[in-house]
C-alpha cells in the first residue's frame, strides 16, 4: 500500500507530513498517496445559483466568467454542494517546483475546503493566511483576498458565526479525519493535468464541444444553401414561364434586356407612356384606397383597365389622379355595382 503524505506547498517550498502529523519524505512520488495543501490564495471561491451537477463544470464556467471580472485562471466547483461553490485556480501562482508534485498528486485541495467540509452544517468566519470567507447553511457570503480580515464587520449579528483560524496542525488533523471517513475526495478540487477532471480534460471537453458546434453550424449552413439553391431554381423557372408568355418560344440570351427595348420601343406607339411607367401610375394613383386591377389592355391604340373599387366617388379620384401622373385623359368607360364593390372601365385612347 501507498504511503499516505499530506504535502504543503508554500513560500518556504514544500514540507511532507505522515498521518500522524509528523514531518516525513517523499523522494519517489509515484509511491506515495499525496494529499497537495495549495495555499488559498491560490484561489478565489464564490457562491453560484447553480443547482444541478449536470455538466456542472460548463455551466459553472459560465457562470463564473459571466459574473466576475476575472479572465485567467481555471474555473471548477467544490464537490458535494448545492448550490454549487464554484472556484477560480490561478494557475500561474504556481511555482515551477510545484509543478511535478501537483501532477502526482491523488487529492488536490486548500485549507479553506477542507474547512468548508469538516464545518459545513455550521456558520462560522474563516481566517486564512490572506484569506476571509464568511459561510453560513445558505452558502458562502464572502471570499476575499487580503492580509486584513475584516470581513465580519460586513454581517449583521457576527456573533452567531463561529471565528475559526488556520493552523496548520488543525489543517493535517482535518484531513486525517476527513480521509478515515472515506470522504477526503470530497475536497478534491482538480487543477492537474493528471486529474481526469481537472485542466487538460476541461481544455478538450471544450474543444470537443466548439468543434461540435462548429459542425452543426456548418452542416445548418449547407442545409440553408441547399434550400435557398433550391428556391432559386423554383424562382428561375417561374421567371422562364414569364419570358416565354412575353417573348414566345425563341431563346434570347437577354430576355430582359429584350423586354426594357420593347416597352421602350413601345411607348412611342402608345401616346409617349412606356409600360415601366403605367405599372407605377396604377399603383401611385390609389393613394391609399382599395383598388384592384383585373384586366389591363396596352396597345398602340390606347389603354384600357378594368378592374374593382370601393365607390363612384373613388373611381373618380383614381382616374383624375392616373390623368394627372401621366398627362392623359383617362375616361371612365362603365361602373357597375356588385357585392359591395364597383367594377369599372376606364380607357385612354391614343388615336385621336
Amino acid at each position: 500500500m501507498n504511503k499516505e503524505v499530506i504535502a504543503f506547498l508554500n513560500k518556504d517550498g514544500v514540507e511532507f507530513y505522515d498521518r500522524d502529523g509528523k514531518r516525513t519524505d517523499c523522494s519517489d512520488l509515484d509511491k506515495c498517496y499525496i494529499y497537495a495543501l495549495l495555499p488559498d490564495e491560490y484561489f478565489f471561491f464564490f457562491q453560484s445559483e447553480i443547482v444541478s451537477k449536470r455538466r456542472a463544470y460548463l455551466t459553472i464556467e459560465a457562470y463564473a466568467k459571466s459574473t466576475f471580472p476575472i479572465n485567467n485562471g481555471f474555473v471548477g466547483y467544490v464537490p458535494d454542494f448545492l448550490p454549487l461553490i464554484g472556484y477560480f485556480f490561478f494557475s500561474d501562482k504556481i511555482p515551477e517546483e510545484f509543478a511535478h508534485i501537483i501532477e502526482k498528486a491523488d487529492v488536490i485541495t486548500t485549507p479553506f475546503a477542507v474547512y468548508l467540509h469538516i464545518n459545513s452544517k455550521k456558520s462560522f468566519i474563516y481566517e486564512g493566511e490572506s484569506v476571509c470567507a464568511i459561510y453560513d447553511n445558505s452558502g458562502l457570503k464572502h471570499y476575499t483576498l487580503g492580509d486584513e480580515c475584516l470581513i465580519e464587520e460586513r454581517i449583521e449579528n457576527s456573533k452567531k458565526f463561529e471565528k475559526i483560524k488556520y493552523s496548520k496542525q488543525e489543517t493535517i488533523n482535518n484531513i486525517n479525519s476527513l480521509a478515515a471517513s472515506k470522504s477526503v475526495h470530497k475536497t478534491h478540487l482538480p487543477v492537474s493535468k493528471g486529474s481526469k477532471t481537472g485542466f487538460e480534460s476541461w481544455k478538450i471537453s471544450r474543444f470537443v464541444l466548439l468543434a461540435a458546434a462548429l459542425l452543426v453550424f456548418i452542416a445548418g449552413g449547407i442545409l440553408r444553401y441547399s434550400s435557398y439553391s433550391s428556391e432559386l431554381k423554383l424562382i428561375n423557372k417561374k421567371i422562364d414561364v414569364l419570358y416565354k408568355k412575353a417573348l414566345g418560344n425563341k431563346h434570347y440570351s437577354d430576355p430582359y434586356g429584350v423586354l426594357l427595348y420593347k416597352a421602350e420601343s413601345s411607348s412611342a406607339s402608345s401616346g409617349g407612356i412606356s409600360p415601366l411607367k403605367l405599372i407605377y401610375a396604377l399603383s401611385k394613383s390609389k393613394d391609399g384606397g382599395q383598388v384592384k386591377i383585373d384586366y389591363l389592355s396596352f396597345d398602340r391604340n390606347g389603354i384600357k383597365i378594368r378592374g374593382k373599387i370601393d365607390n363612384y366617388a373613388s373611381l373618380v379620384k383614381y382616374a383624375q389622379n392616373l390623368n394627372n401622373l401621366l398627362a392623359k385623359k383617362f375616361t371612365i368607360q362603365s361602373s357597375s355595382s356588385k357585392n359591395g364593390k364597383l367594377l369599372f372601365t376606364l380607357t385612354y385612347s391614343a388615336v385621336e
